[in-house]
């Protein structure tokens, strides 16, 4: 769907079967807007680029040697580099995508390889403010050191508490202050990203501790503030890291969240923040 806030509707767009031009799948799971305007959308059938000015589509073709396109046709993500290369996060692969000659480059798990990609199934990617790329999978958070040098895997490890909190990374984010974020199936970390080490936030059962332990999003809204989306509505962090403010649905209350789940966070050009929710659109 597409909001006018002008007169505050939706205009909805969806794929047609045998019309090229058109959602590849109705299934979203990610909206990113590239450099020139151009929303890429990526569903569980493919990867979709809009032209949001002459209203077209063009589907991206993942025709490189070594790619399963049975697999890697569910797509999670996609972002653009400071290069101007698109890293495509898929369910069996990282791919990295040269629009100028149409070109893939992918990426994959290699047990006889330490330096490969630490899983197949690629949930996150993101490039800090320092031009470092970051992968989340399923088996752990991945530091891309160049395609000469591989990746830096940082996992789990059992009885090490400054580990990573779990495996399953599904966020990455690092906030104005130089704050590393990474959000998991299993409690919130702060990252030290040169000592590779980890302190993690969870859910005690206090009012200001973090609503839920499975994180699905990390976003600074223009105060500063950093929000924490949950499968148990959204928390705001205070400043200071010690405490959490917690937002939910309270079916009393009609200003309050419409569902708890918070699959997304973002903030628009005039700094409102929008919150995804397993059921309706947030502002």
């Amino acid at each position: 769907n597409r909001f006018d806030p002008r007169n505050r509707s939706f205009t909805t767009y969806h794929h047609i079967p045998g019309e090229s031009n058109s959602l590849s799948n109705n299934t979203i799971n990610h909206l990113y807007q590239d450099s020139r305007g151009l929303l890429w959308i990526s569903t569980v059938n493919g990867l979709n680029k809009y032209d949001i000015l002459n209203g077209t589509y063009s589907r991206i073709h993942f025709n490189s040697p070594g790619v399963d396109t049975t697999l890697t046709n569910w797509v999670n993500k996609v972002v653009e580099d400071r290069y101007g290369n698109f890293w495509i996060a898929t369910r069996y692969g990282l791919l990295m995508y040269n629009e100028a000659d149409h070109s893939f480059k992918p990426f994959f798990h290699d047990p006889s390889d330490p330096a490969s990609l630490s899983n197949n199934e690629v949930l996150e990617v993101y490039e800090d403010p320092e031009g470092r790329l970051w992968i989340g999978t399923r088996s752990g958070l991945n530091l891309f050191l160049g395609e000469e040098e591989g990746f830096r895997p940082f996992l789990h490890q059992h009885g090490d508490p400054q580990s990573l909190s779990n495996n399953v990374v599904k966020a990455v984010f690092q906030d104005s202050h130089g704050v590393f974020w990474v959000g998991t199936q299993k409690e919130l970390n702060i990252m030290d990203p040169e000592k590779g080490q980890f302190r993690h936030f969870r859910n005690t059962g206090k009012p200001t501790s973090l609503s839920n332990d499975d994180i699905n999003c990390i976003f600074e809204d223009n105060a500063g503030s950093v929000w924490i989306g949950t499968y148990d509505g959204v928390n705001k962090v205070n400043m200071g890291l010690s405490r959490f403010e917690y937002y939910h649905r309270d079916p009393d209350d009609p200003y309050s969240l419409s569902n708890d789940v918070i699959h997304a966070v973002f903030k628009d050009k005039e700094g409102k923040v929008w919150l995804g929710t397993g059921k309706r659109v947030n502002i």
